[in-house]
């Protein structure tokens, strides 16, 4: 299986490219029909879990036959990037959606398509007060990457991983408390 050359381009604008790492991502990639409504219901991301630490994920993305599948694609794979730097490591899924989020949006603004740009605030509009906590935490953090104007991985990472550090402080006092 191979991704689409515009993903490719698309990460390798972002400096999220690394031939090793997306060998490995297309490994443990399912492409489905985004056209076909129960295939399109397995578009997404899982993680398998042992001792805390990541040790295997998939990602499941349609085949990219337009800018909303090129989105899905960019969204699922950013996931796939993440979890590929914390295999063996904790894996903190309250932040788990920051980096998606981001570069979902980077894709809009850079296509400049208003049927795109539509959908995306769709999309934006199912986050809300009662959403999963890593939504919330990740179109806060999403707005703040575009108002800094971060839109290189490394840098979007960098601030991730502070962000990753305060939730797992935030957590660790949550349940000290609760104790």
């Amino acid at each position: 299986m191979k991704y689409n050359s515009d993903v490719i381009e698309f990460f390798k604008n972002h400096n999220m490219y690394d031939k090793e790492m997306f060998d490995y991502l297309e490994q443990h990639t399912v492409m489905v029909d985004y056209n076909d409504s129960f295939q399109r219901m397995f578009i997404g991301f899982t993680v398998r879990i042992k001792n805390g630490k990541l040790i295997d994920f998939t990602i499941c993305v349609p085949y990219v036959e337009d800018n909303v599948t090129m989105l899905n694609n960019i969204h699922e794979i950013t996931h796939g990037i993440y979890a590929y730097n914390k295999i063996g490591k904790k894996y903190n899924s309250n932040v788990s959606e920051v980096l998606p989020f981001l570069f979902e949006k980077l894709f809009v603004l850079e296509t400049n398509d208003e049927e795109l740009n539509k959908y995306s605030e769709y999309l934006d509009s199912l986050v809300d007060e009662d959403s999963e906590e890593r939504y919330k935490i990740a179109m806060k953090c999403r707005d703040v990457f575009l108002r800094e104007k971060i839109s290189d991985y490394e840098q979007a990472e960098k601030m991730n991983q502070r962000i990753e550090r305060k939730e797992n402080l935030r957590l660790k006092m949550t349940k000290i408390f609760k104790s």
